[in-house]
Order: structure tokens, then C-alpha cells, then sequence
């Protein structure tokens, strides 16, 4: 299994609610951990406007995606600021919900979410697709500013050195190749190579 963290870099801040980010969103997409997004100070029991991840800096397209994340690494600790996350799948939006952990880097398993393409369907194009959208509660104290380091997704995928193919618009590692001897169909463990007058491993 391999994991990776990806950063978002461009946020946008929408404007939902009276609190919003007053211009500092794209702080929460520079990949810079000296800047934040910071609200206005938001009231008791009040929510921020959305601060949504729409383009992040991807560039792998090969392995079998098992896990796909959205998260935040946020300033403001879970007894000031309630957490909370929505995934967007290519414009359709998920169920999403409250996460815990502030301050630090929190994260919102989306893998399995209902509007999503499904735990054993995911594609490197759907991550691609895939934004981040959250937005915080004044849940201890008044007039509070939530704050944002780095808005990011994270895959765990499983990562193949053999042979890829394309199935449709994603390419899929090839785990095993089996062949019919007789009436039985029987691994592949090694593949050989004819060069010259020698057999090479193809490891």
C-alpha cells in the first residue's frame, strides 16, 4: 500500500453566510504551512461559509485506489471550532459530516460516500474531479476565527511495478496472468522474453 497526500491550490471562499474568509482562502491552497484562511469571527452556535478545494496538484494515474480522504489542517482546536466536511464528486455533492482531532491535520474517509463512484470504482480521474468543501462552528466561545492552514485529498492505493492496461479512461495494473493448460487455468509466475538467443526475465 502507498499513500499520498495531495494539495489543493485554489480555494474559493462562497459566501453562504455573513462569516466569511474576507479574501485570505487562497491561503488554505498554497501549500505554504506560515499561512492560513482566517473567517471573520463567528458568533456562537454560527457557521462559516463554505471554504471549498476545487483544483489540487495531482499528477499520478497508475494503481488500484483502495482509500480517498478530504482533510484539513486546521489552527483552532475542536473545544472552540466544530469541523466540518463535505466532499464533491465532479459537481454532485456527498453526504459529508463533523470531524475531529483540531488543531492539526484532520480527515474525512469519503471512499464509500453515496454520491461518490463507489469503494471499488475509483478512478485517478475521480480524484481529480473530487473537491473539498468545509466550514466551522463557534461551538465554545463567541466571535471566534476559524483558521486554515492547507486544504488537501489523500489516496491509499496499491502500487504495482508489473504491466498496466487501459480499461476505460484508467489504467489498471495487470496483478496476475493466468493460462489454460488442459482444462485448468494456471498462474503466471515468471514471463520470459526471447533476445537474441537468450530468455530474459522480465522481473
Amino acid at each position: 500500500m502507498a499513500l499520498l497526500t495531495i494539495d489543493y491550490t485554489t480555494a474559493i471562499d462562497e459566501h453562504d453566510q455573513t462569516e466569511d474568509w474576507n479574501g485570505t482562502e487562497g491561503n488554505a491552497a498554497d501549500s505554504n504551512p506560515g499561512t492560513e484562511a482566517a473567517s471573520d469571527a463567528i458568533p456562537l452556535a454560527m457557521m462559516s461559509s463554505y471554504l471549498t478545494g476545487t483544483v489540487h496538484n495531482n499528477t499520478r494515474s497508475a494503481g488500484v485506489i483502495t482509500k480517498v480522504e478530504i482533510g484539513a489542517n486546521v489552527a483552532h482546536a475542536d473545544i472552540i471550532m466544530r469541523s466540518w466536511f463535505y466532499p464533491i464528486f465532479n459537481g454532485a455533492n456527498g453526504t459529508g459530516g463533523l470531524v475531529t482531532g483540531a488543531p492539526g491535520t484532520i480527515w474525512l474517509d469519503v471512499t464509500s460516500d453515496g454520491a461518490g463512484p463507489g469503494a471499488a470504482n475509483w478512478t485517478w480521474t475521480d480524484v481529480n474531479t473530487l473537491d473539498c468543501r468545509t466550514r466551522y462552528q463557534a461551538w465554545w466561545d463567541n466571535n471566534f476565527n476559524a483558521e486554515v492552514v492547507q486544504l488537501y485529498a489523500r489516496v491509499t492505493y496499491d502500487s504495482f511495478p508489473e504491466t498496466y492496461i487501459n480499461i476505460g479512461d484508467s489504467w489498471r495494473p495487470v496483478i496476475a496472468i493466468q493460462i489454460n493448460i488442459g482444462d485448468a487455468w494456471e498462474d503466471v509466475d515468471d514471463i520470459d522474453i526471447n533476445i537474441g538467443d537468450v530468455w530474459k526475465d522480465t522481473e
